[in-house]
């Protein structure tokens, strides 16, 4: 994993409002502020996909967001593998995705809400406190640009993630 390779983040799940694939996006583009190489993968079909295009071209970062569709499991597990974090700030109870991402040893930035929350720990991603909605987009881009900025860190919380599923 060189540092010059663009720093990869995934989400996955289906495109409609519980999921917050907004959220994302808009904490994506603060990611890009600061690493203009980074690039996002979104993974799953459903109805918000035009007005998420959209937002990713209001926030000028369209280009660096690629929507894939559905794809089959071993299609997003591979895609996974590729990828340095997972981000899920769904207000989703379950979210096994979560634990799908963390087998892969990606880092999970999530809310700490329900199943996600009770899943990522400090060692293996962030959690992020729930508030007002740009607080929690900040939040999200901040824990971002952590994972971005200290490949060690990342390295660190992978390796600490495949063990948290295991364990």
């Amino acid at each position: 994993d060189s540092l010059d390779e663009p720093f990869q983040v995934i989400s996955v799940g289906n495109l409609t409002r519980l999921k917050n694939f907004d959220m994302t996006i808009r904490a994506f583009a603060l990611l890009c502020q600061n690493v203009p190489s980074a690039r996002l993968t979104i993974a799953g079909k459903g109805p918000l996909r035009p007005s998420l295009e959209q937002l990713a071209q209001d926030l000028g970062i369209r280009e660096k967001v690629e929507f894939v569709g559905q794809l089959p499991r071993t299609e997003v597990m591979a895609l996974m593998r590729r990828s340095h974090v997972f981000v899920f700030p769904s207000y989703e109870a379950a979210g096994m995705v979560v634990l799908e991402a963390l087998a892969q040893g990606l880092p999970v930035v999530c809310m700490n809400y329900g199943g996600p929350g009770e899943m990522v720990t400090s060692a293996c991603g962030f959690a992020v406190e729930i508030g007002p909605l740009q607080q929690i987009i900040e939040r999200l881009g901040n824990a971002l640009k952590t994972l971005a900025g200290d490949r060690q860190t990342c390295q660190r919380m992978s390796a600490s993630a495949r063990q948290h599923v295991q364990e």
